[in-house]
């Protein structure tokens, strides 16, 4: 072989290996097959050429050509706190209706009976590998030997600060089932989990747990846990209805004419728990601005609202008081009641306690 295929030969070897390498690294889960794909197409109305899509077109040029105030920090405070914040130990044993939140999106939830988790994320990092990505700037409220068992488990959809696989794999024993937009069943099987706990819905499709209806709605969002699988899994929020409250777990995602459809379907819901940060004029169209979020809860009607998605990892530029800060601000304005609980802090559903700007009380040192 002459020197110049040598030279060729390193770069493509690498280039073929790549995939492979890939397909064998167990936290980037499953990616569907031709099948699989096929199935989705049949079942829903937005999944498309292999891939499934938003209900407006998604621009996911994230170079940074652009400035404005709203994508940096407005408080002067920095992105991760310098101290701890305060985290307080979650109340397991009630059997009233109640939400504690965990920190980002992940929610603990009692509903007529059940126990639910939504987005559960324990990870030190968000990323495929123990050593690099956004680290956890709080402490967790539980781990997972602390957990209950949990009767259902809802993910939104696939990023790494939404399902982790040493999450999944910790806390499996613990749970009864999950309920998970389509194609991100694939991802848990290939984690140990069995086939019959999981069910996998599209936009608009329901299932009942007793007193419970939980309908999987539309977010303006993506989805993918590696180099080629964008759009390949579904992404979406959560609604949930008992007879006596309704909730919206929003998901990941930005502006859309979904917010107003899932009201004129479902309902107004009594709490809407909306993303709130991680936002960036370069990502506008996947994440809320915290004004943009509060907008959405008006459009759907919401009694109250909860900025989350921040209060553990720093995934933006932003400060890391700015999403409940704004948001609650504009919430004032707009007259939309407001719930900031603490990270771990457990709170009634029947009797939501009045919103605390216990960020504001933080002194930097």
């Amino acid at each position: 072989m002459n020197k110049k295929l040598k030279r060729l030969a390193l770069p493509l070897l690498s280039a073929a290996a790549l995939p492979l390498a890939l397909s064998l690294w167990p936290d980037l889960g499953h990616r569907p097959r031709r099948a699989e794909k096929a199935a989705f197409a049949r079942r829903v109305n937005n999944h498309r050429e292999g891939r499934f899509q938003n209900q407006i077109p998604l621009p996911m040029d994230m170079a940074p050509r652009y400035t404005d105030p709203h994508a940096h920090r407005t408080t002067g405070r920095p992105a991760v706190p310098v101290k701890p914040l305060p985290v307080q130990t979650p109340e397991l044993g009630g059997t009233g209706d109640s939400l504690t939140w965990l920190g980002h999106a992940s929610l603990l939830l009692r509903l007529a009976g059940r126990t639910l988790l939504y987005d559960p994320v324990l990870c030190d990092r968000t990323a495929p590998v123990s050593f690099a990505g956004p680290r956890r700037y709080t402490a967790l409220p539980l781990r997972a030997a602390q957990f209950p068992s949990i009767d259902l488990c809802l993910y939104s959809h696939d990023h790494y600060d939404h399902l982790d696989r040493a999450t999944v794999r910790a806390l499996d024993a613990r749970v009864r089932r999950y309920l998970v937009p389509l194609g991100v069943g694939g991802h848990l099987r290939r984690w140990g989990v069995r086939a019959d706990k999981i069910t996998e819905l599209g936009w608009w499709e329901q299932v009942r747990l007793g007193p419970l209806t939980l309908t999987c709605v539309p977010a303006q969002h993506f989805s993918g846990r590696g180099l080629f699988d964008r759009f390949e899994t579904l992404w979406c929020g959560w609604h949930l209805a008992t007879p006596d409250r309704s909730l919206l777990l929003g998901g990941d995602g930005g502006p859309g004419p979904h917010f107003a459809e899932i009201r004129r379907r479902l309902g107004p819901p009594d709490l809407a728990c909306l993303d709130s940060a991680q936002y960036n004029i370069r990502w506008h169209g996947v994440h809320l601005f915290p004004e943009e979020a509060v907008e959405a809860a008006c459009q759907l009607g919401a009694v109250t609202a909860m900025p989350i998605h921040w209060g553990a990892y720093c995934l933006s530029d932003h400060a890391w008081d700015d999403p409940p800060a704004r948001f609650t601000r504009h919430a004032a304005e707009c007259g939309l009641n407001t719930l900031t609980p603490r990270i771990g802090e457990t709170v009634p559903l029947e009797a939501l306690p009045p919103s605390v700007s216990w960020w504001a009380e933080m002194e930097e040192g």
